[in-house]
């Protein structure tokens, strides 16, 4: 085990043959017309809300709030981490996080854009 990275260890080999068994319908990978459009509508309703994310962020956060925010939730950091980059501790990061997330919530409660986001809210994709 050792020198192998994590995906080696985790890796499962699959006979080409057994991959060739699916039907076309029923593959692995396979996605029907249905949703290969809803898949499509949200990449777009999706830039549309990043879109207004980032210049709410621009215009309604501090430049803390909006540099802890870009690490945790576009970096994918963890607080602790985040609060390393930052010169913090995790619990400051956190609180700047909820800060602006709040501050987001608010704005979006009476902006058009809710709209789009309350279309897809209900499928778990958030």
């Amino acid at each position: 085990m050792a020198g192998k990275t994590r995906a080696e260890r985790l890796a499962v080999q699959v006979p080409v043959g057994m991959l060739m068994r699916f039907e076309e319908e029923r593959g692995a990978w396979h996605e029907s017309p249905a949703e290969v459009r809803a898949a499509l509508a949200w990449g777009s309703d999706k830039a549309i809300l990043m879109a207004w994310v980032r210049a709410r962020m621009e215009s309604l956060l501090t430049e803390r709030e909006r540099q802890c925010i870009r690490l945790h939730y576009f970096e994918g950091l963890h607080y602790r981490e985040a609060g390393r980059r930052t010169g913090t501790n995790a619990s400051s990061v956190y609180r700047a996080v909820a800060r602006g997330i709040r501050k987001l919530r608010i704005a979006a409660a009476d902006d058009p854009v809710r709209a789009v986001w309350e279309r897809h809210a209900g499928r778990g994709e958030k």
